[in-house]
């Protein structure tokens, strides 16, 4: 049974493709894996190199003009993986067993619709997800075959090569996935041998730019004199922050079980129901302004730092946005106070306090109540953000 699906789009540049299989097989380690080259009329002996690899499928793509979405879609279609991974044919794997810390990583953290590598020389191999405001660079990325599915595929409307990591990160956003990378899984990458070959000139760039503004609603104004990369790249960051902006996002932390689907649940450990696996002690992994709503359930209570927890939570959330932080009533137990002190949150704490224990949120107490959970009293608040 094949686990993951590698899939790689060829024309010519032999040494480049070697380079990368010789990687992935001595890195991949005990993750059943196949290769799909889809190949546009290679005449450098790729084709004959291709065929004797024993996990490999070719498919012939010489009969159509390159589209490179296209291509990957028909490489997909070919694949029997139940994870994908997208890779440039001029990427080098630098990083051990990293099959395993992919699919890990995926399937432990159901809301990541695509993950990217770090590119570059490696550093300190310590693997952790790390969420993304914006979009994973499209040399080398994994997603689930499941989310390419739901997605209807990738979008195959711009010609040549230009913006689909930009249009894939997009639609993800919009069916409430992020996109991330793995912090210590490490690539290198060559970068522009497409390009060099002819498949991609830059005025080719330009027009799906304009395709992009077409299909996501956004003008694209250039800077004359800037490369156009720098003027796609400073875009695409207000893309992004307007279509956070228009999500309607809602977060439940800690083990929270009883919450709708409509809560991204966010814990420490996997488990069934849990979307994203995340210390939160590192923070609430979301841009600023972004969420709408929040159920903290005996999060602050056991945070080490909880003013900072309170004040991550505050930063997230946009302008009257809820807060709602259940707290257990039980006597003697070992909990700061600060922790469940709910009035230290309010509006109404005075500046020398407030400078004092490092308070930088300010809410409004709405509303507060006593329920049980598990037979146990707790305290539920329930805040406004503001901002």
């Amino acid at each position: 049974m094949i686990d993951v699906s590698i899939v790689v789009l060829t024309f010519n540049n032999l040494r480049y493709t070697q380079r990368l299989v010789e990687s992935v097989q001595a890195k991949a380690g005990d993750i059943p894996y196949e290769f799909v080259f889809v190949d546009s009329g290679s005449t450098d002996g790729t084709l004959d190199s291709l065929a004797a690899l024993r996990n490999a499928k070719v498919i012939d793509a010489s009969d159509e003009m390159f589209v490179f979405n296209r291509n990957l879609n028909r490489g997909i279609m070919a694949s029997e993986g139940h994870t994908i991974i997208c890779a440039n044919n001029d990427v080098e794997v630098i990083s051990d067993h990293f099959l395993a810390s992919i699919v890990k990583t995926l399937w432990e953290n159901p809301i990541v619709g695509v993950l990217g590598v770090e590119l570059g020389e490696p550093r300190q191999d310590d693997r952790k997800l790390v969420l993304l405001g914006g979009y994973t660079e499209g040399c080398f990325y994994a997603m689930r075959r499941k989310v390419w599915e739901e997605l209807g595929g990738l979008s195959e409307h711009y010609t040549g090569y230009g913006c689909e990591e930009a249009d894939l990160s997009v639609r993800l956003l919009k069916k409430g996935y992020r996109t991330g990378f793995l912090q210590g899984l490490f690539c290198h990458h060559v970068g522009s041998a497409t390009f060099r070959l002819g498949y991609a000139p830059p005025e080719a760039c330009e027009k799906n730019a304009l395709v992009f503004q077409q299909l996501h609603g956004y003008d694209l104004n250039f800077v004359e004199g800037c490369d156009f990369w720098i003027n796609l790249h400073g875009y695409l960051e207000c893309v992004f922050g307007f279509e956070w902006q228009k999500q309607i996002t809602k977060l439940s932390l800690g083990c929270n079980s009883d919450m709708s689907y409509e809560y991204v649940r966010i814990a420490p450990l996997p488990a069934p129901g849990v979307d994203l696996t995340w210390n939160l002690n590192e923070g609430v992994p979301y841009p600023d302004c972004t969420v709408d709503e929040v159920w903290e359930n005996d999060v602050l209570t056991n945070a080490p730092k909880p003013f900072r927890m309170m004040n991550e939570i505050y930063r997230v959330l946009k302008p009257n946005g809820t807060l709602h932080s259940i707290s257990p009533c039980i006597d003697g137990c070992e909990i700061a106070p600060e922790a469940i002190d709910g009035c230290l949150w309010s509006d109404s704490v005075e500046a020398e306090r407030r400078e004092r224990l490092g308070i930088q949120c300010r809410f409004q107490i709405e509303h507060t109540e006593t329920i049980h959970v598990d037979k146990i009293p707790c305290s539920i608040t329930k805040y406004r953000a503001i901002k």
